[in-house]
């Protein structure tokens, strides 16, 4: 089943993602043992990655958008006593988008050795890997000025956000989601972030349940990120004054492991795009 040759192990991957556990119930959660992630409709089923076949030669992975569903999403360039502050970029609930591919789904530790480890038993570490391969967040603001975010995702340049999720078998960082790669452009406050090398977005898978219907990703509050060249601590929370709590992101699609019920409506639209 997984008789395609892995050409190209990701890096010590990230993820924010990917937390694609899909559709499972949380009686279920307790059932995924087999591989990291499981679809609702079986524990001992892996979702669908790049290396599966058919077709031949795979690579048809699933996809999945995470939205932040449940507040808004702050990134802040400065933190002070574990709180956001200094220049922030701020965009409400229901309208960060991001877009991920699921390449491998490896399988859970089953020994003590393979847990204390955190291997599976060919010995790649237990964790879903993946790439976030666009961001769209809109309606953001900075300083109540209308700030448009650009996504460094571009083939040949920052390339996708390398992205993975560990087994909650894992006897250390159970469900760690980590996210390489990180770049965006923030042209209106003025500052920007980049990290292709060494920057990395941090947290912790989330089962299904009442957070997130289908699975998402708390992220930590405190993040390792770089600022016109500068490292240091930033923070990114759900923008909740004065004490704010962790942003969080909630899958809410995915190849039909996981819809709405009730399709998105699209209504007055502000702001267009021209042509020639």
């Amino acid at each position: 089943m997984k008789n395609k040759f892995l050409l190209s192990l990701a890096p010590a991957l990230l993820a924010a993602a990917f937390a694609l556990g899909v559709g499972a119930s949380s009686a279920m959660a307790a059932e995924c043992t087999k591989y990291v992630l499981c679809p609702s409709t079986g524990a001992a089923e892996p979702l669908r990655d790049d290396l599966l076949e058919p077709p031949e030669g795979g690579s048809f992975g699933m996809d999945a958008l995470a939205v932040n569903t449940q507040g808004k999403l702050r990134l802040c360039k400065e933190v002070v006593a574990g709180a956001c502050a200094g220049v922030n970029n701020l965009n409400p609930i229901n309208d960060a988008f991001f877009g991920i591919k699921l390449h491998e789904d490896r399988l859970s530790p089953v020994t003590a050795e393979e847990k204390k480890k955190c291997i599976e038993a060919s010995k790649h570490e237990a964790a879903a890997t993946g790439w976030v391969e666009w961001a769209d967040i809109q309606n953001a603001t900075s300083g109540g000025v209308s700030s448009p975010v650009f996504a460094g995702t571009s083939p040949g340049d920052n390339g996708p956000w390398s992205l993975s999720v560990r087994s909650n078998l894992c006897e250390t960082n159970p469900g760690r989601v980590s996210i390489d790669r990180f770049a965006i452009y923030l042209p209106v406050p003025g500052w920007w972030v980049t990290t292709p090398s060494t920057g990395e977005i941090v947290g912790k898978y989330i089962q299904p349940g009442s957070t997130c219907a289908g699975g998402g990703v708390e992220l930590n509050i405190e993040q390792s990120l770089e600022i016109n060249d500068v490292s240091g601590t930033r923070a990114i929370d759900n923008g909740v004054t004065p004490t704010a709590g962790k942003a969080i992101l909630c899958f809410v699609s995915a190849n039909n492991y996981l819809y709405p019920k009730t399709g998105p409506e699209w209504k007055e639209l502000q702001g267009a795009i021209w042509k020639d």
